[in-house]
């Protein structure tokens, strides 16, 4: 869902304009994985919880960074925003 989700955000910022790439996919991804460490985090050990929120986090806080260092890339897909 968050590959088909990125990429209509792409094709609807930027009609006619070719793109191609799995960022929105992937940080889709780690948005929803960081929700379920969230929702489930009573059923989940500590020693995984910790470290994979923690790496979530960082993955999720660094992507602004990312995307400003690279110019050319098209940024929508990462913009979209889940209901």
């Amino acid at each position: 869902m968050s590959a088909l989700g990125g990429s209509a955000c792409s094709v609807l910022w930027h009609p006619g304009q070719v793109s191609a790439g799995a960022s929105g996919a992937l940080f889709g991804v780690a948005g929803a994985l960081l929700v379920f460490f969230v929702a489930h985090r009573h059923s989940i050990t500590e020693l995984l919880f910790r470290p994979g929120v923690g790496n979530l986090i960082v993955l999720l806080a660094l992507e602004p960074l990312l995307r400003a260092m690279v110019p050319a890339v098209d940024n929508m897909a990462a913009h979209r925003r889940s209901p």
